[in-house]
């Protein structure tokens, strides 16, 4: 799921190319360029498309996978009107390396969530917080004991107010609470899939995904999987023109009920594609992507206040 870094922190009233749930006219698009980051200058670098948190004080908090005073990530904020950046936590190892997946904001406490991919006591990963002013709090150090290693995706606040996460290999879905206790709830089979996993909440209090790997034909999977850790296959890849391929990213809930998303590769053209699916495994390929036309190697989508889903190429 690894994707190019940011060059520059901007916002955008449209940010590209897919608009799926109805047919609504784009507004004129409004490009700012917020700062333009300078690893020589002290600036955090090496962005993993990672989610952006606003807190509650209206800073944007992301992870950076270098920079730093160990030059082994941070943690950072970036103030929406006047695109100033500080770094309010470095990492140095101990406290976890190679951050991922992004920063989810706690709906109680206001503070941010994250995950690091190694580094911690055990060096497989961590799961942590951290307040807006940097202080750090690890809320698991991964041990590949039953409970997995490397964490790479967001964290997701479930119904109960709990965070959950997958790892990978193994493929491991997991619950922690704020105070720091984890429990892994179900470990994937290949044929569940593997490699991958960033989980979304549906309305339905279940969590859905996508995986890059495994399943029935080798090529991942489209799964549901419910807070006590039963796993549902809602389709398996071909990995061809029928319905794409890497699907990791994932997927979003649309107002109707309807899952969609935008596997990375494959597709008539081998640039990606759009589809639908039910919460019950009903799927619909929408659109191949057309490098050309549409570009290619979509990311995940977002839904927006006007209903429909916007990405980018």
């Amino acid at each position: 799921m690894s994707r190019s870094h940011l060059a520059h922190f901007f916002v955008a009233s449209v940010i590209a190319v897919v608009l799926v749930a109805t047919a609504v006219s784009a507004p004129a698009q409004t490009y700012t360029d917020l700062h333009d980051f300078n690893g020589s200058a002290g600036d955090p670098t090496n962005f993993n498309s990672g989610r952006l948190a606003q807190a509650r004080d209206g800073n944007f908090y992301a992870e950076s996978r270098a920079g730093g005073t160990s030059s082994l990530g941070t943690v950072f904020n970036v103030s929406p009107t006047s695109g100033a950046v500080s770094i309010i936590l470095s990492f140095d190892g101990t406290n976890g390396s190679q951050e991922s997946g992004g920063l989810t904001l706690g709906p109680s406490d206001g503070q941010l969530y994250g995950d690091a991919i190694s580094g911690g006591t055990s060096g497989d990963g961590v799961t942590f917080k951290v307040t807006t002013n940097g202080t750090f709090t690890p809320l698991h150090n991964f041990t590949n004991s039953g409970d997995g290693e490397n964490p790479v995706n967001a964290l997701v606040v479930g119904s109960n107010g709990n965070f959950y996460g997958m790892t990978p290999g193994p493929e491991t879905f997991y619950e922690v609470t704020s105070a720091g206790k984890l429990t892994t709830l179900q470990t994937f089979t290949s044929a569940d899939g593997y490699q991958g996993g960033q989980l979304t909440l549906g309305s339905d209090g279940n969590f859905y995904g996508g995986l890059n790997l495994g399943g029935a034909n080798g090529t991942g999977t489209l799964f549901k999987v419910t807070p006590s850790g039963t796993v549902t296959v809602l389709h398996n890849f071909a990995g061809n023109s029928s319905d794409g391929a890497d699907a990791a990213w994932g997927m979003v809930e649309a107002p109707n009920g309807l899952f969609f998303g935008t596997p990375y590769a494959g597709g008539a053209n081998g640039a990606g594609t759009l589809f639908k699916v039910t919460s019950s495994g009903t799927f619909a390929l929408l659109q191949s992507f057309t490098a050309a036309t549409d570009g290619s190697g979509p990311g995940g989508l977002t839904l927006a206040t006007d209903g429909n889903m916007y990405g980018d190429q």
